[in-house]
């Protein structure tokens, strides 16, 4: 209970701004998974509170198809909102609200719950074996030089916006670890960018092309033109992704399939599900809406933080 708490509470210390994520969609899970539990209702606002947006049919769903896709793309958490549109994310940045604000029937179901207006649904997979609080970034070992000059896609998905002038890897370390990313990497001297899965076109090179020195400390590298140094953190990724059988070892890199076009509906086997105790969060401001279908959303800059 005390790894869902703190898991949920750790979004308060983010104190970076994810920009527009080049997002890498991968299909559903659509083999045998442990159930992920349920969580309880969150607030969303601008930004998500979840950063990633599925692009399955919001028309068609149910809390299993979300809990699949989330679980396919890697991510620990699971969220519908408004009837039928599923989040996934590697933290909830968002309060948690009276179960009474998450009243909507999911549009596939209408036995299941599916959030409200701007609110969420929250489900969490049992499967990882720290919360971001409990990871530093002595916890996050490096994987060498990596391409990122794809032309399907970047390497990884979210990128941080953190000041040049005094960039350096571990200042990219410590802004991926408190949106809880397994992945980090750094690139062109001052950029960084977190993931939970690395794009199909990524390939390992050799280190003399990650040459350029970091703009906050020359003597520190940070990747190059096209070019990441990768780092992970392994207590930040599923024991048992999605095809993984318990007991198997799992591997870092990367996360391959055959296609990045994610299938409009996947059946999945519907998971036995129970309610933990709430977990901590943190608090943010419930926008006024007016709209009757969700539209579509991306994430912004400056996620609520607390100092």
């Amino acid at each position: 209970m005390t790894l869902y708490r703190s898991a949920l509470a750790v979004a308060a210390a983010a104190l970076v701004s994810i920009t527009q994520a080049w997002n890498i969609e991968l299909p559903p899970c659509i083999e045998p998974f442990k159930p992920f539990v349920y969580s309880g209702c969150f607030q969303d606002g601008s930004p998500n509170a979840l950063v990633f947006r599925s692009s399955l049919d919001q028309q068609d769903m149910t809390v299993e198809k979300c809990i699949a896709d989330c679980k396919g793309n890697g991510f620990r958490y699971a969220g519908l909102e408004y009837y039928g549109v599923c989040f996934c994310g590697a933290t909830v940045n968002g309060a948690q609200l009276d179960e009474s604000k998450c009243s909507f029937p999911c549009s596939g179901n209408k036995t299941e719950t599916c959030g409200g207006d701007n609110t969420l649904s929250v489900w969490q997979d049992p499967t990882f074996p720290k919360s971001p609080s409990d990871v530093t970034v002595d916890d996050y070992k490096s994987l060498g030089c990596y391409t990122d000059d794809s032309p399907k896609g970047r390497t990884l998905s979210y990128p941080i916006d953190l000041d040049a002038s005094t960039f350096t890897t571990k200042k990219c370390l410590a802004a991926c670890e408190k949106q809880g990313f397994p992945f980090a990497g750094v690139e062109f001297g001052k950029e960084c960018w977190c993931g939970v899965v690395l794009a199909n076109d990524t390939a390992k090179v050799d280190t003399s092309q990650c040459n350029m020195p970091c703009q906050g400390d020359s003597s520190d590298t940070c990747g190059g033109r096209g070019r990441l140094n990768l780092w992970v953190a392994k207590d930040l990724e599923s024991l048992e992704p999605c095809g993984q059988k318990p007991g198997t070892t799992t591997t870092s890199l990367p996360h391959s399939t055959t296609t990045t076009t994610k299938p409009v509906d996947t059946t999945t086997t519907k998971h036995e599900t129970t309610t933990n105790t709430k977990p901590e969060t943190t608090t943010s401001t419930k926008p006024e809406t007016t709209t009757t279908t969700k539209p579509e959303t991306t994430t912004t800059t400056k996620p609520e933080t607390t100092t």
